[in-house]
């Protein structure tokens, strides 16, 4: 009799193991038709290690991001790793040539390339009788040190009359080495290994996650940001790394020009958060004849959402590129940086 109920225990377990497995099968097959993780979801095999830099993008790349919230844009990059064209190292006669450096937003993370802020200030600069060429050097989740590290050693070939920083308020931190394991790494990482094959599990731990940070995680990591701008060690390393760069590049006989992007919780409509970065950069290039383009005037309108990307606070949509490369423009041709060739380059 017990070896009877025993056997038919075994059995009841075994269905339900099946029945288990069956239904996972099909949540499996359900989610990875329907659903794309929200997000950035930059291609696989964008990435190349790089021993100072921890990560570069590899060279003639054709790619398309994945991440819902970037609808499938294409991404491609020339022979230098760059998304941009073809640049030659010589710089012909008669060119102003701009390097931009820049993270995400640079870069142009949800939208296209010809889209992007560097792109459009390239034609619109030629449209307005500068012979222009816009080396476009944006890499996702760079720091100023990356940046620093890119010009050093490669960037500074182009012969630049100027070099433009696109800051972002966090790029007051330093690269995070750990980054380099995260994008080559073994993936021995348990959890790792099974978001990553498993889109389900994927799904659920995102969905739950979200849940649980609720619909504020966007201000709350702004907040942990805007924080750090209080913290005078982070705030003097920053500075002395932006001055030891600048001191490198006037040495070449070139400009620094730093274009600060706000995030969208310092707008009136939105939290008004205040301003204190933008000051604090602003008064340090003052001091030290550094050009700073403070974006945060030409953003902070009541209808900035059309600006940025859907649930984003610092990544633009294609009029927000659009509306940053006239401000740029702007405030270049304002400070007789970037004009006409009839007048003198200074």
């Amino acid at each position: 009799m017990q070896k009877t109920e025993g056997t038919s225990l075994k059995k009841k377990l075994l269905l339900l193991l099946f029945t288990s497995l069956i239904c996972f099968l099909i949540v499996e097959a359900a989610v990875r038709l329907v659903w794309t993780r929200a997000g950035y979801g930059y291609p696989d095999g964008l990435y190349l290690p790089d021993d100072t830099r921890l990560y570069k993008y590899a060279p003639l790349f054709n790619g398309t991001f994945e991440g819902s919230m970037y609808g499938n844009v294409t991404i491609t990059t020339n022979s230098a790793g760059l998304r941009d064209h073809e640049h030659a190292y010589g710089k012909p006669n008669g060119t102003i040539r701009i390097l931009g450096l820049g993270d995400s937003v640079t870069l142009g993370s949800g939208v296209y390339q010809e889209q992007a802020y560097l792109s459009l200030l390239e034609t619109k600069m030629k449209a307005n009788g500068i012979n222009a060429e816009i080396i476009k050097a944006g890499v996702d989740g760079y720091q100023l040190d990356q940046e620093y590290d890119y010009y050093s050693k490669e960037g500074y070939k182009y012969d630049p009359d100027i070099v433009m920083i696109g800051v972002v308020l966090n790029d007051v931190d330093e690269s995070n080495p750990e980054i380099k394991d995260t994008l080559f790494g073994n993936h021995t990482n348990f959890n790792k290994l099974v978001t990553d094959n498993f889109k389900s599990i994927d799904f659920f731990y995102h969905v739950i996650g979200d849940m649980l940070r609720g619909s504020n995680y966007n201000d709350y990591y702004f907040n942990v940001v805007y924080g750090h701008w209080s913290n005078e060690t982070k705030w003097n390393a920053y500075q002395a790394a932006l001055l030891r760069m600048n001191g490198n590049i006037t040495a070449g006989n070139k400009k620094l020009v730093l274009v600060i992007f706000p995030y969208t919780q310092q707008f009136k409509a939105s939290l008004n958060a205040g301003r204190l970065p933008q000051e604090k950069i602003i008064s340090m290039s003052l001091q030290n004849g550094i050009t700073a383009v403070d974006l945060l005037p030409y953003l902070d309108t009541p209808d900035y959402r059309k600006y940025y990307l859907a649930s984003d606070n610092v990544h633009l949509s294609k009029e927000g590129h659009a509306l940053v490369a006239d401000a740029i423009y702007d405030g270049l041709t304002e400070k007789g940086i970037a004009m006409p060739p009839s007048n003198t380059f200074k």
